[in-house]
């Protein structure tokens, strides 16, 4: 089918690849401390079958 010129297989979107990873230590009942890690690589998304500027995205988060 078309759209405004475009058929349907040009508008697709790819979204990025995400990797996350996450950990946690517990001393003895006393506390835990945890650490998150998450990677999402929108430098290689596609919208119309293009790349655009983006960039990749590293989360870290920590916490206790």
């Amino acid at each position: 089918t078309h759209v405004d010129n475009y058929s349907t297989r040009d508008l697709d979107f790819e979204m990025p690849q995400k990797f996350a990873f996450g950990a946690t230590f517990n001393k003895h009942n006393h506390y835990t401390v945890g650490a998150d890690v998450q990677v999402q690589q929108w430098a290689d998304a596609k919208y119309f079958n293009k790349t655009d500027s983006l960039k990749n995205n590293l989360k870290i988060n920590v916490g206790g």
